[in-house]
């Protein structure tokens, strides 16, 4: 796959990991794609559950961390690991406001999609 997507984590992938051989890096490479369209996929199922349902499915690992700053300000970083739209969902439901910062996809198609799917 030589999408330019794919070509720049490549890139990245060999100065952060000179260590990792090439087989390696093309598989988290390509991985990525592959776990983009399940997302894609769970997406408008997941996100139309409520929180027991989503519970059923999906556990956010030291929540109540997170649960101590309810009514507070804080600020969270996270990676972008698994599905993080269904994270947030589940941290909503939890009582949490929750604001992110991220930088708009190129697409301008694929940024509606994405905006009207947070409800922004």
């Amino acid at each position: 796959m030589n999408l330019s997507a794919t070509n720049r984590a490549r890139k990245n992938l060999k100065m952060i990991f000179p260590q990792m051989n090439e087989i390696e890096r093309e598989k988290i490479a390509t991985d990525t794609w592959e776990n983009l369209g399940r997302m894609v996929g769970e997406n408008p199922i997941f996100l139309k559950m409520n929180e027991q349902e989503l519970e059923k499915h999906f556990n956010i690992i030291n929540i109540d961390n997170l649960l101590k700053y309810k009514g507070k300000r804080a600020l969270f970083f996270t990676a972008h690991m698994a599905n993080w739209e269904i994270a947030r969902k589940m941290v909503e439901f939890k009582g949490i406001n929750l604001h992110a910062v991220y930088r708009k996809v190129n697409n301008p198609r694929i940024e509606k999609m994405i905006s009207e799917l947070r409800g922004n």
